[in-house]
């Protein structure tokens, strides 16, 4: 259960952090039984548990051991998996929620309406998805951004997207890459309404990249006083084509990205393009969500 977690325990023991392992049983109706055994579903239920709570005792006592400059604890508890994820997150104060979708192809782990999907979509505590192998050492973190975001929330994320990133690369002495992907907007519009030259469009898309690296450079720079190899990455296209050959061709190990579950914030919206991204990319992920994202779970 817990030996793909060896990225996140690791970091954990670097930075003397406290982990809490959760075990979320989903709850077992009479209806579903009754058929199959006599036994009352609460006494299954009753059995499950205890099964789970001394394996989770072993994990715990292991894990401690291993990683000894962190504590370790457990809690168990019944109901929906991703709503009880969520609250636990929130009552608790935790810094990082890290879910398991390794099992299998990542797109039936983490497909629409999976538990993995719900917390990317609802949890406002940040969500580290395990797709790779947890063994293998981090020496690639890339940080997406949208530096054309048209609100506060929106930049204070790009903030918080590349501090977070940054951190992980700091911890596993890693490359750090913030990448940002755009278009120029109304090229299309330009080019058959407009009735502008090839020239005249390359001559807007030459001033919006220098625009758009300008403000890159501008988020990047707290960065580049930390002892990081830093690099900035402008790419021109749609980002949910061209972030996963990115990632695919420059072997990056972790995707740090920023969602939120209504529209307004370009880029960073969890939609059908964005979850068509998270689905290609073969590496772990971390998603973040405004200081301000008000969960419907806790609501």
């Amino acid at each position: 259960m817990t030996e793909n977690f060896h990225q996140i325990f690791q970091f954990a023991n670097q930075k003397k952090i406290p982990v809490t392992l959760l075990s979320v049983i989903e709850q077992i109706t009479p209806n579903c039984v009754a058929q199959y055994t006599e036994q009352a579903s609460w006494e299954i239920l009753e059995q499950i548990k205890k099964a789970q709570q001394k394996k989770l005792d072993n994990e715990v006592n292991e894990l401690a051991h291993q990683y000894n400059n962190s504590t370790f604890n457990y809690e168990l508890v019944s109901g929906i998996p991703f709503v009880e994820i969520i609250k636990k997150a929130s009552e608790g104060g935790f810094d990082l929620i890290a879910i398991d979708a390794s099992r299998g192809y990542k797109s039936r782990a983490a497909q629409f309406e999976s538990t993995t999907r719900h917390l990317m979509r609802k949890s406002p505590t940040p969500l580290w998805t395990v797709v790779t192998d947890s063994h293998k050492k981090i020496k690639r973190v890339l940080a997406a951004v949208d530096v054309a975001a048209p609100t506060d929330d929106g930049l204070e994320l790009n903030k918080k997207i590349i501090s977070c990133a940054a951190s992980f690369a700091s911890v596993n002495d890693a490359e750090l890459y913030v990448f940002h992907a755009w278009r120029l907007f109304g090229e299309g519009y330009f080019r058959s309404w407009g009735r502008l030259s090839e020239l005249e469009i390359a001559e807007f898309a030459l001033k919006e990249r220098d625009a758009r690296n300008e403000k890159l450079t501008e988020l990047t720079r707290p960065v580049e006083e930390a002892k990081i190899t830093l690099h900035q990455v402008l790419s021109e296209g749609e980002p949910e084509e061209i972030l996963p050959k990115f990632i695919h061709q420059n072997t990056v190990d972790l995707l740090v990205m920023g969602t939120v579950c209504r529209t307004g914030i370009a880029g960073f919206l969890i939609g059908n393009k964005a979850e068509n991204l998270l689905d290609a990319v073969q590496c772990s992920v971390i998603t973040l969500k405004p200081d301000h994202f008000d969960s419907p779970v806790l609501d």
